[in-house]
């Protein structure tokens, strides 16, 4: 009998095919992360320009009532509340749209999917379609008056007063339309995306707030910041504080 000569099967072996899964799965791993960067990438750029968008309709408002820039809230001719995420003259120079004046109230809180934070956007929390669940103005210094009829001075600052422009702040991203010194810190402790009554501000990217200041510089913000404003003046630092 001649000798038998046996070959190996040209199959991989349990070592090799192991090896193969992690090295695949490692370089899905590294193609995850970096996806998830680009994608946060994306959505501050994104969420930058239309903040941006919000200067330019701030100046284009102001140029047309006095140097008035933006109101938090006012009332119209007919003595209607108009916040301003649904104030129609507001929305017609954010988005270029004439149409804005004679949409109705329910129409204009419902902000073109472009307008949204797409952080927000992905979440789909309570009334994320709203511009209010993106971003807020910075209420503080404003006072605790609320308009009751179209006569009363309007929630805002005209362009004389602000002191430092390029200092403080005029669009933060925030889960309410307005945000408060005083609800700086609660994203610590409720980090939940959704529109919400509580003035707070949303630390939504990389654990930063984005900031729009009255030039139309931008800015990111932290927690940490915050703490640094608290020891340099509180509300009455420039980063809150329009008024010399």
């Amino acid at each position: 009998m001649k000798n038998q000569v046996f070959r190996r099967s040209a199959g991989f072996t349990l070592v090799e095919l192991l090896v193969v899964i992690v090295i695949i799965a490692t370089l899905a791993g590294l193609a995850f992360l970096g996806y998830g960067r680009m994608r946060a990438i994306g959505d501050r750029a994104a969420a930058i320009s239309v903040m941006r968008q919000l200067v330019v309709a701030n100046i284009s408002y102001s140029s047309d009532h006095g140097g008035q820039f933006v109101p938090i809230a006012r009332m119209d001719e007919n003595n209607a509340l108009q916040e301003w995420f649904y104030d129609p003259e507001v929305l017609s120079y954010l988005t270029g749209d004439p149409e804005s004046l004679t949409k109705t109230k329910a129409q204009r809180e419902i902000a073109p999917v472009g307008l949204l934070d797409p952080v927000v956007n992905r979440a789909r929390k309570k009334d994320y379609q709203k511009l209010s669940a993106s971003y807020g103005m910075n209420s503080t210094g404003l006072g605790q008056f609320w308009p009751k009829k179209n006569t009363d001075p309007p929630m805002s600052y005209k362009y004389s007063q602000v002191a430092n422009p390029s200092r403080t702040a005029f669009m933060i991203s925030a889960t309410d339309y307005q945000v408060s010194f005083a609800s700086r810190y609660l994203w610590k402790t409720s980090p939940v995306e959704g529109k919400s009554p509580n003035q707070k501000m949303a630390y939504r990217h990389d654990n930063k707030a984005i900031v729009i200041y009255y030039d139309g510089s931008t800015g990111f913000v932290s927690m940490a910041d915050m703490a640094k404003f608290d020891a340099n003046g509180g509300d009455a630092n420039p980063f809150w504080k329009a008024l010399p």
